[in-house]
């Protein structure tokens, strides 16, 4: 029932949008942030599935699933119990400028596997560990004390992209998608006394809108605090609306497609799984929720709405148990 109330409330948000724009220093704040959300929300449950679906055990940083007695993941017969079915090793590394964490799964047949690796430079840096490497899979920006956050994903040993976030200088950062050794994003973030500009640029993107030049910003006024988007063929400002519409084609939904996909393509070799929202599960869902709720107080709907429809139709085809009791 909590469930439910959420997403109420979240739709409910979501035709109430108009209210949350008085705030737009924390829209552009985290604009860049927020694209996490679009790709890695498959491997998040997934990882939750795993713990919730099987016997596990746990040596270190290594976590084995093992088959139960009422499943039959990977092939083996009911009754069949203590079989391997997957694994988790989690590793972190102090180097001379910070810190380089990762998490290697493995499949049923123990020889396909993917790994994801963070890799920190900056000051006073300390280890996000096993229980945050997922969120912070999905917060694509830089932290306190942090000047480069390199997050990369790799499939059977052989890397398939990067997404590499730096300081340059003080009050320049650049973002970096890269996918399959092809850029797909590059994103420049300049901060001055009077304004923020992010200028996202994206070469081989194929939005099919006819644009001259493969460009598209927004710019912060501090002393007005309001924010001005602009079109990549001309000096006009866009609508807040036109441009999340923009985003959503050339930036949110290339992410999804390439970066998602192979994740989703990697992630069936693992057990077949799916969700049962006991109690324990009904906090993740809150924090969920809670998460995208703070996503469109920050003005992005495209994610939301997303979320929210997959979590409506999980529930309709019963993917989604939800326990009342």
């Amino acid at each position: 029932m909590q469930v439910i109330f959420f997403i109420l409330f979240s739709l409910q948000s979501i035709f109430a949008l108009s209210s949350f724009r008085n705030d737009e220093k924390r829209e552009v704040d985290n604009f860049l942030s927020s694209f996490g959300v679009d790709y890695i929300g498959e491997v998040r449950t997934k990882y939750q599935q795993l713990f919730s679906n099987f016997d596990n055990n746990t040596q270190g940083k290594r976590v084995v699933f093992l088959s139960t007695a009422d499943s039959t993941a990977c092939g083996y017969p009911l009754g069949d119990i203590k079989k391997f079915l997957a694994s988790i090793d989690y590793n972190d590394k102090q180097t001379p400028k910070g810190i380089v964490e990762s998490m290697h799964f493995t499949g049923c047949d123990r020889k396909r596997n993917f790994t994801f690796i963070i890799k920190r430079e900056g000051v006073n840096l300390k280890p996000f560990g096993v229980d945050k490497f997922i969120d912070e899979l999905e917060y694509l920006d830089l932290k306190e004390g942090e000047t480069q956050r390199l997050v990369s994903f790799l499939a059977n040993g052989q890397r398939k992209y990067t997404i590499n976030m730096q300081k340059v200088k003080d009050g320049f950062k650049r973002y970096i998608y890269e996918v399959n050794g092809t850029i797909l994003l590059n994103i420049f973030k300049v901060e001055t006394d009077k304004e923020i500009k992010i200028e996202i640029y994206y070469p081989n993107v194929h939005s099919h809108l006819g644009e001259l030049n493969k460009r598209i910003w927004l710019v912060y006024n501090k002393e007005e605090k309001e924010v001005n988007y602009r079109w990549p063929n001309s000096n006009l400002n866009l609508s807040k609306k036109v441009f999340d519409q923009y985003i959503q084609n050339i930036a949110r939904s290339q992410i999804t497609y390439y970066y998602a996909s192979l994740h989703n393509a990697n992630l069936t070799f693992l057990p077949e799984t799916t969700v049962v929202a006991t109690s324990t599960s009904d906090s993740q869902f809150y924090r969920d929720l809670i998460q995208n709720i703070d996503i469109l107080n920050s003005g992005q709907t495209a994610p939301v709405l997303q979320f929210l429809l997959e979590t409506k139709e999980s529930i309709e085809k019963g993917i989604l148990v939800i326990d009342e009791n």
